[in-house]
Parts: structure tokens; C-alpha cells; sequence
């Protein structure tokens, strides 16, 4: 894959940044260094594959120390971004929140060899309402 995103940025800007990062496709490199990072990043990340660095300071400039966690962040969207996915021919994948009246049905798919990602009362709940328009399920 030769596209990624890398951003650098404070609370507000790193808000705008993740929306933006939160509209590209699973898969496509995301990694956002930031000062809210050491935190709880849910509002930022979603459920979206975004990789989020604590900056460790105030991002307002390089110094010995931005500069070593800006350069292992580069790498690291270098390295997602070359890193190649082997193609596969895989099944089609069912989503299914188990409130527990579809857990037989979600064990009987599992049974008959049909990959399913059950639980998805909770993280994953916002995607599965999203995945027949993006083509995941």
C-alpha cells in the first residue's frame, strides 16, 4: 500500500485530524501523534484502525525528544504502509449482536464453517450497523 496519513497535532486539531482519518477505508495506514494520546482516545479512534502515539510533550517543535518519537511514528506508517496483506479468498463474514435470543443462530453459522464475529453489543455495535454499505459483512 503506498498511501498513509500521519498527523501531528494538540486536542482540537487531533479531533479534525481522526474525523478525517476516521473516513478512510480499514486499511489504509492512520497513525496520529498527539498530547491526548496517554488517555482514553475512544472520541478520537472510533472503531476505526487509527494507531494513536503519545507525543510525550507539547508538540511545538523538534527537540530531542519529538524527534525520536516523530521518527519511530514515521517508521511506523512506513512500515504499515509497505506491509502487504496476502490475498485470500475468504468467506463471507456475518455480524450478529448475541443479546443472547441469536446465539444459537450465531453457533450454528460458526458450526457450518460461516465466520461470524458475535458480541457486537459493544465496540463493535456502531461498524455492524455500517458494514453493508462498506462491504465488510
Amino acid at each position: 500500500m503506498d498511501v498513509g496519513v500521519w498527523e501531528r497535532r494538540r486536542s482540537r486539531p487531533t479531533s479534525v485530524a481522526c474525523r478525517a482519518m476516521r473516513a478512510l477505508p480499514l486499511g489504509v495506514p492512520k497513525v496520529m501523534v498527539s498530547t491526548v494520546a496517554s488517555g482514553d482516545v475512544s472520541a478520537y479512534v472510533g472503531v476505526k484502525d487509527i494507531v494513536m502515539i503519545p507525543s510525550i510533550m507539547d508538540v511545538s517543535g523538534i527537540n530531542r525528544i519529538s524527534r525520536e518519537v516523530f521518527f519511530r511514528a514515521a517508521g511506523a506508517i512506513c512500515g504499515m504502509a509497505e506491509a502487504q496483506v496476502p490475498p485470500r479468498k475468504d468467506k463471507p463474514l456475518v455480524a450478529a449482536s448475541m443479546f443472547g435470543n441469536t446465539t444459537p443462530t450465531v453457533e450454528a453459522a460458526a458450526g457450518h464453517g460461516v465466520p461470524a464475529i458475535a458480541d457486537l453489543n459493544r465496540t463493535w455495535g456502531i461498524p455492524s450497523e455500517r458494514g453493508p454499505r462498506t462491504g465488510i459483512f
